[in-house]
């Protein structure tokens, strides 16, 4: 079945928010690896490659459905972080407008009678629901932590692992 024009529209404006999370997730790797804070540099590139895998999941979706994917220009998002914490918050609040980019989308294939859209986008409700609680985690306990630097440290090195790959079905 194709794709209604504002569904494929949709998808498209969603392709590139994705790809504009991952710009910015690059952004926010790069200040931490300049602050010599490996653990946090690595965990953000994994998110940011996690957001691609994102914007390519909804890419196969509009191809199957012979749809046309139009990508759009991506800025940098130009943030100047003070710190670790308002990396974090920028980063939680960033995940909260894509959560709500997501329930506007399902709202729009549910108007439209999209099932097969509507099948996709609940897997990215529930890893919209994942990717919140880890941010409103990591944000908790920087808070608990403060500008500590040993306690920063210490943490940083709890992230030096990758984030775990993006497994769920297309």
């Amino acid at each position: 079945m194709q794709l209604k024009k504002s569904v494929q529209d949709a998808l498209n404006a969603q392709i590139n928010n994705e790809l504009a999370a991952s710009y910015s997730y690059l952004e926010m790797a790069i200040w931490f690896e300049a602050r010599t804070l490996p653990g946090f540099a690595a965990w953000f590139y994994a998110q940011s490659d996690e957001e691609k895998l994102h914007a390519q999941k909804f890419i196969d979706h509009v191809i199957k459905r012979d749809g046309e994917v139009k990508l759009s220009s991506i800025r940098a998002a130009g943030h100047s972080f003070q710190s670790v914490a308002g990396v974090i918050k920028t980063a939680l609040a960033q995940e909260e407008a894509v959560s709500a980019d997501i329930l506007n989308l399902h709202a729009l294939a549910a108007k439209e009678g999209d099932i097969g859209t509507r099948n996709l986008l609940e897997w990215f409700v529930t890893e919209q629901e994942e990717e919140e609680d880890t941010f409103r985690t990591l944000r908790d306990d920087l808070e608990a932590i403060g500008e500590d630097g040993w306690k920063l440290l210490e943490y940083d090195k709890r992230l030096t692992r990758p984030a775990p790959a993006d497994t769920g079905a297309a």
